[in-house]
């Protein structure tokens, strides 16, 4: 069976529709069940070497909150057992135009925790774990200055090492302010 790498991520909700995104480690039948409404499946797909799937679920109802599940091959791999967490759900936007809320953040620290504590994100979520989830924000916002890889883990820094020939694996200059890796196969900028 293939694991779960990526995810899930809810990329798109709105009213009556959510959108999930994973990716796993190989060729797959990825489904989401819903607590109390419609199941979706579809196949994975691949580009190069990497397995993805986008699973749209429709006919939801406005204003509801859905707890959901993630299957590969019929197998539950989210929730992770144990993590201690709420149960994932997705919430749809209420029809009559309800409040709004935006949370924004950034990947400034892929690290749980270090000398500078947590991220804004890290820090948010851990409040919203306690909090009524009428209070949560309807969506997040990443500013994504974590592009620039200004301070980046040492495993990001490994990775980038062989673009970098002649240049130790820490190494910064001008040119390591801005995206510098190679792109995945397949992938190209636009």
């Amino acid at each position: 069976m293939a694991e779960l790498l990526l995810g899930p991520v809810l990329r798109h909700v709105d009213e009556t529709s959510a959108t999930i995104w994973v990716e796993t480690g190989g060729p797959a039948e990825v489904a989401v069940e819903l607590g109390g409404g419609p199941n979706e499946r579809t196949p994975t797909f691949q580009v190069e070497d990497h397995h993805y799937a986008l699973v749209v679920l429709t006919g939801l109802e406005p204003g509801r909150a859905l707890p959901y599940t993630v299957r590969l091959d019929g197998e539950v791999v989210w929730p992770q057992a144990g993590s201690g967490l709420p149960p994932s759900r997705i919430r749809t936007l209420a029809a009559d135009g309800d409040r709004f809320r935006i949370v924004f953040g950034s990947c400034r620290k892929p690290h749980e925790e270090d000398a500078l504590g947590l991220d804004a994100l890290g820090a948010y979520s851990r409040r919203m774990a306690g909090q009524d989830e009428r209070e949560w924000p309807q969506s997040l916002l990443m500013v994504g200055d974590q592009i620039y890889a200004d301070e980046t883990t040492d495993e990001t820094k490994r990775w980038i090492a062989p673009a970098r020939p002649g240049r130790p694996a820490g190494h910064r200059d001008r040119e390591l302010r801005g995206v510098h890796a190679p792109l995945p196969r397949g992938l190209a900028r636009s």
